[in-house]
């Protein structure tokens, strides 16, 4: 059981660093690119939007916002479904071994 548990505790520890880091390189990724990748990077989404208005600073900072606060919640909901199958997965395993070892001691005297 403990090695289960500490295998467990390092896979979801790993799995949440990688969602949260690719979180923050996502976030932060826009705000080292000059105007035309910016222009280009939001303006898929909201095809209406010309050039020049997107590069306004209020507009862009509410697409930005809109973006960060959408991908926060995407991230967490992603993380808590994420480590409940594994920690699913790692229960029944641990019970499992439990289970063969107990039943690989019947019949033998002690």
């Amino acid at each position: 059981m403990r090695q289960s548990s500490a295998l467990l505790s390092t896979v979801l520890r790993t799995w949440t660093i990688i969602m949260y880091g690719t979180f923050v390189i996502w976030i932060i990724s826009p705000l080292f690119t000059d105007d035309v990748a910016k222009s280009m990077y939001n303006t898929k989404w909201i095809p209406d939007m010309s050039e020049t208005t997107y590069k306004l600073p209020p507009v862009w900072a509410a697409i930005y916002a809109t973006d960060f606060f959408t991908m926060m919640v995407n991230v967490i909901i992603l993380a808590m479904f994420n480590c409940y199958p594994f920690s699913v997965c790692f229960v029944l395993r641990a019970q499992f071994l439990t289970l063969a070892a107990g039943y690989s001691m019947i019949g033998q005297k002690s």
